[in-house]
């Protein structure tokens, strides 16, 4: 009996130890000690022990659902781009040879520093890496090389410096972006060999040398980026090569020349950036060519002549920006074409005759920049036809009349400026209707009448300009339902009346100038009430009396509050100084 119990809890063991023998084996210890998780694959090991995630696991065992993990049907992850954790430090601790199926890895905005870890070579199914927005130094690794299937590789925003020859390697590459590094023209060789590269982005390095001749090599790109990377020289011939192109800057370098007569054949370019740099020349009639352009930039060069009658008919033009060039002669009619256009600016050129009247065809037109430039005769009506404006500049001109009536239909501006431009007449009322109105420049010009008592309609104005007109009588009281204003100024005109004590209400105003009018009488105590005003000019008036209490009291606490800041302080005392100058009769 008793060899008969012992056989039998003998096999019972055997048994449990069977089965303890399969959980084993089924088994990854995780961590230090006796913590073991079932389930778990050399994956979830891996970014156990990379730390990682360490705050954030719920279920160890299942990592598929960990956050960034994107996992295949066979459990297997073939992403990982981590959303709330900053990795950091911890770059390096990841075993990448664990993961043969990852496909996209995005460690962008993670804090990463110091170089790239060799180790990421081992990701030999990688087609998607994102490394921008970090800290990264040194070299991109020759292990990258290994990366056969790479398509797509983000790192800028960092501060690498050169590329492994081994970058050649990478014959599926067709994305690559290293903006904003400390790169130089040595790259180009490397990356002239990347002949199925389709986006480009070079943006922002250092290269201080012509356009890099490999470049050209390029026939399969799409968009070349090549801005602010001190590029000088003409821009060679040879761009013709990139018949594919639909997106191409080379925007704020020192390239110099004329505009090439291949670019105007690069018949799929979309978008061309070549603004501040230090082109010359005139606009080819062969811009007609580029009939897919949606966007067109060369501002801020030398460009000179007129705008020639071609470009009335890119008709798919929605941004057009010319400003800060040397052309001339009038606007054709024929711009009424551009019925795509959201944005135009031709700002500071030497453009003449009037405004045409058929530019309110362009309904469109979100920002219409007109501004100094030769212009003459009246301001078009059917300006106030494009109801879609919120910004709208036609300030240093030299137009006869006022203000059209119509611009109050403009009620989605929120910039509106025409100063200095020989405007006369009396503000329309109409101006009241602009309730979105944020800034409002109606400066130097020739205004006359009464400031419309309805421009306390604009609740929503931060910076009010009436400088230098020929405006009268008092300031309206409505003046203090402006309760965002930030910015009144106006001085030099011909305003009589108090101190407008509801302008105390304007609790947000910081600068206030009323100064060469003809206002007078005591200045009221409500002055002092403006807590954030701290430039005060009331120069060139009559006012009388003392200096209100409370004006002293705010001033005594500003330079308190101001004390650490020599510019703070030299505000402060701008604005005492001024508020007494040329008020003789005023106590001291």
């Amino acid at each position: 009996k008793i060899k008969l119990d012992m056989a039998f809890y003998l096999r019972i063991s055997m048994e449990l130890l069977t089965w303890a023998s399969l959980f084993f084996c089924s088994t990854i210890c995780i961590g230090t000690g006796n913590t073991f998780v079932p389930g778990a694959t050399p994956e979830a090991l891996a970014l156990w022990k990379s730390g990682w995630w360490n705050a954030a696991i719920n279920n160890v065992a299942d990592h598929c659902s960990w956050p960034g993990i994107t996992c295949n049907g066979a459990g297997s992850i073939t992403e990982i781009s981590p959303l709330d954790f900053s990795v950091g430090e911890k770059f390096g601790k990841m075993d990448f040879s664990s993961f043969p199926n990852l496909v996209r890895l995005n460690l962008s905005h993670q804090g990463l520093y110091g170089s790239i870890p060799p180790q990421i070579g081992d990701l030999t199914r990688l087609e998607h890496l994102n490394l921008s927005n970090n800290h990264l130094t040194g070299t991109l690794p020759s292990s990258l090389g290994n990366l056969t299937q790479l398509r797509m590789l983000d790192v800028s925003f960092n501060y690498i410096n050169s590329i492994s020859p081994k970058f050649r390697d990478l014959k599926n590459l067709v994305s690559l972006n290293l903006t904003r590094n400390n790169l130089d023209a040595s790259i180009a060789p490397i990356i002239g060999l990347a002949t199925n590269l389709s986006h480009l982005e070079l943006a922002s390095n250092t290269f201080n040398c012509r356009i890099p001749p490999e470049i050209w090599n390029l026939k399969s790109l799409v968009a070349l980026d090549m801005s602010y990377c001190s590029l000088n020289g003409p821009i060679s011939s040879n761009i013709s090569h990139l018949t594919s192109l639909v997106s191409l800057s080379l925007a704020n370098n020192q390239i110099n020349g004329s505009i090439p007569s291949e670019i105007w054949n690069l018949k799929s370019l979309v978008a061309l950036d070549m603004s501040d740099c230090s082109l010359t020349g005139p606009i080819s009639s062969n811009i007609s060519h580029l009939t897919n352009l949606v966007s067109l930039s060369l501002a801020n060069n030398q460009i000179y002549g007129s705008i020639p009658s071609e470009i009335w008919n890119l008709k798919s033009l929605v941004a057009l920006d010319m400003s800060d060039c040397s052309l001339n002669g009038p606007i054709s009619s024929n711009i009424s074409h551009l019925t795509n256009l959201v944005s135009l600016s031709l700002a500071n050129n030497q453009i003449n005759g009037s405004i045409p009247s058929e530019i309110g065809n362009l309904k469109n037109l979100v920002s219409l920049d007109l501004s100094e430039n030769l212009f003459v005769g009246l301001i078009p009506s059917r300006l106030g036809q494009l109801t879609s404006l919120t910004f709208l500049n036609l300030s240093f001109n030299s137009f006869i009349g006022s203000i059209p009536p119509e611009f109050g239909e403009l009620t989605n501006l929120t910039d509106l400026r025409i100063s200095d431009s020989a405007l006369f007449g009396q503000l329309p009322p109409t101006l009241g209707h602009l309730t979105n109105l944020i800034d409002l420049h109606l400066e130097t010009n020739y205004f006359y009448g009464s400031i419309p008592s309805n421009i306390g309609n604009l609740s929503n104005l931060e910076l009010l300009n009436l400088d230098s007109n020929l405006l009268e009588g008092s300031i309206p009281k409505e003046i203090g339902h402006l309760k965002s204003l930030q910015y009144l100024d106006l001085s030099r005109n011909k305003l009589c009346g108090h101190f407008p004590t509801q302008l105390e209400n304007c609790s947000l105003l910081e600068e206030l100038y009323l100064s060469h009018n003809s206002m007078g009488g005591d200045l009221p105590s409500e002055i002092g009430n403006m807590k954030n005003l701290f430039i005060l000019d009331l120069s060139a008036n009559n006012f009388t009396g003392p200096i209100p209490s409370t004006l002293r009291l705010h001033l005594k606490t500003l330079l308190q509050q101001l004390k650490i800041s020599t510019f703070g302080i030299a505000l402060v005392l701008v604005a005492m100084v001024v508020f007494t100058r040329h008020n003789c009769q005023m106590a001291k």
